[in-house]
C-alpha cells in the first residue's frame, strides 16, 4: 500500500483558505458582467419623424405595435421559432436592407433565437390582395418585420407600406 501526504505551512493553509471563496466570487462577478452586457434589443426605433415602440411581449403589445402604423391585427395565424443566420446569404442582406429602412437592422442578433408572428390584417391591403403582417421578436421586443400580402408576388414592404 502506498499512502501519499503532502504538508503545507500554516501559512500556506491560511493563503488556501483566503484564495478559494476569492476565486469563487471572482468567477461570480465574471458571469454577472457578462449576462449584464448581453445584446438588449432597442425599446424604440425611429421611422421619419415619428418614433415608435418595439414591445412586444404578449399578442396584446403586438397588436399596439401594428395599430401604430394604422394596422389593425385581425388574427394571429402562427408563431414559430427562427433562427437569424449567422451568415446573411444575399436574400438576408436584402431583408436586413428592408429592416435598416424602419429603424431595425438583424446583424447583432446573428445566431439568436428570436420568434416569428404572422398576422392577418383587417382592412389592409398590399396590391389588391388582403395584407399580412410579419414580425420577428428577440427578448420582447420587435427586431424586424415586414408587410406582404403572399398570395400576389411575395414582396415584403415596410410596416409604412414603403
Amino acid at each position: 500500500m502506498f499512502v501519499l501526504t503532502l504538508k503545507t505551512p500554516a501559512k500556506g493553509k491560511i493563503k488556501m483558505i483566503l484564495l478559494i471563496p476569492l476565486c469563487c466570487v471572482t468567477a461570480f462577478l465574471v458571469c454577472f458582467v457578462l449576462v449584464s452586457f448581453d445584446e438588449k434589443p432597442q425599446n424604440k426605433t425611429v421611422i421619419g419623424d415619428r418614433e415608435y415602440s418595439l414591445s412586444a411581449e404578449n399578442e396584446e403589445q403586438q397588436e399596439e405595435f401594428l395599430s401604430s402604423f394604422g394596422l389593425n391585427a385581425y388574427e394571429l395565424l402562427s408563431e414559430k421559432e427562427i433562427v437569424i443566420p449567422d451568415e446573411f446569404s444575399p436574400l438576408y442582406e436584402e431583408y436586413n436592407a428592408l429592416q435598416k429602412r424602419q429603424g431595425l437592422d438583424l446583424e447583432k442578433y446573428k445566431g439568436k433565437t428570436a420568434t416569428q408572428y404572422i398576422y392577418s390584417l383587417s382592412d389592409c391591403d398590399i396590391e389588391g390582395e388582403k395584407a399580412y403582417a410579419d414580425i420577428i421578436v428577440y427578448k420582447g421586443r420587435v427586431i424586424a418585420g415586414h408587410l406582404t400580402n403572399y398570395l400576389q408576388n411575395g414582396n415584403m414592404y415596410t410596416f409604412t407600406k414603403e
